[in-house]
């Protein structure tokens, strides 16, 4: 993400000795050797106080992006790496920055392993349950541009909101 994205990191998180969000930006320090692509539709998928990087590594024998947030003085892992931070990311953004189909589709957007450079809701369903919990599904259909012959991939997202708005949990999984 080159250095002037990896400096932004360290001085907004207000990063200090032994916290987690300098173990983050030390741990890429290969992001030096990455700059932002600009391919993470931010005029699409968007919240207050959210800034969004996406970069692809160049010199590296992987075939996808990685994008990582800032929301507040936080900094979080979101697609391409093993575990994206949505809890935290949500929790960070505040529950009431939209609606939970909304905050659904800006998280899948954060996670999409692709980047979300090319992603498309293919469908959604919102169902209130019994004990006030919503639980929201996603269909996506994501661009890999950076395979030797880019194709499309079809990923399933399913989150859970309390009845607070607080997002509990979330999976995704390749959809067949």
């Amino acid at each position: 993400m080159g250095e002037a994205a990896f400096a932004d990191a360290v001085l907004s998180t207000g990063a200090t000795p032994r916290s987690k969000e300098l173990e983050l930006i030390s741990s890429m320090d290969h992001a030096r050797q990455m700059r932002d692509e600009g391919t993470f539709d931010r005029g699409r998928w968007r919240a207050p106080g959210l800034a969004v990087w996406s970069a692809f590594p160049e010199n590296w024998d992987h075939w996808h992006r990685y994008t990582v947030a800032r929301a507040g003085r936080g900094l979080f892992r979101a697609g391409g790496f093993a575990a994206p931070e949505l809890l935290a990311l949500d929790a960070a953004l505040g529950p009431s920055h939209a609606t939970e189909l909304q905050r659904a589709m800006l998280l899948a957007a954060l996670a999409d392993p692709n980047g979300g450079e090319r992603l498309t809701v293919a469908d959604t369903v919102r169902t209130v349950l019994k004990d006030g919990r919503a639980l929201v599904l996603l269909l996506t259909r994501s661009l890999q541009s950076h395979a030797y012959a880019p194709y499309w991939t079809a990923l399933r997202y399913s989150f859970v909101f309390g009845a607070d708005g607080v997002l509990l949990a979330w999976e995704s999984r390749e959809a067949k």
